[in-house]
């Protein structure tokens, strides 16, 4: 209703996408919306660019549908990361999505997790936004031998910023 009455303007329609996402998981609802905010409000805005590849993977899986939009959501992943390429959820996100298609992105992943730790040793939060969508998505796509040998090379940093309890079982 908002979008056919015109009765939100940019700012106020990425907050109410961003709600009935989180709050709400109408991920349809809000794919559109974000959809609707980069073609006719802000084509460069990377934060709604995340969020619609976000919103159409979680529909995807809602929906039992994976891979239904896997092109839409790895080109929304992309440009997220393309616009703000130094905002590491971006990154890990569009990477994440990757592996999950099966890609090979050990080589970038490793490279990027140490810029990351170089860049980021104070704020360690950072490199675990980068790196837990990327380590899903190589869970999701079963390469257990990438997990393995990322964990085995990562494992002192990743156990420091306490993010992946699950690394002894690993």
């Amino acid at each position: 209703m908002a979008l056919n009455t015109a009765a939100f303007f940019g700012s106020a329609l990425r907050e109410l996408a961003t709600r009935i996402s989180r709050e709400e998981a109408r991920f349809q609802d809000a794919a559109s919306i974000f959809e609707r905010l980069v073609s006719d409000f802000d084509s460069e805005d990377a934060y709604s660019w995340e969020y619609l590849g976000y919103n159409l993977a979680r529909l995807d899986v809602e929906q039992g549908a994976l891979l239904r939009n896997h092109e839409r959501i790895r080109a929304a992943y992309e440009k997220a990361y393309r616009l703000a390429p130094r905002v590491p959820l971006y990154h890990g996100r569009w990477l994440g999505y990757r592996a999950e298609l099966g890609e090979d992105v050990e080589a970038e992943l490793q490279s990027a997790l140490m810029r990351y730790a170089r860049e980021y040793k104070e704020d360690p939060d950072r490199i675990s936004y980068f790196f837990e969508p990327v380590l899903k998505g190589i869970r999701r796509a079963k390469q257990d031998a990438v997990e393995s040998r990322i964990l085995s090379n990562w494992r002192t940093l990743l156990r420091s910023i306490g993010r992946l309890s699950n690394l002894d079982d690993a």
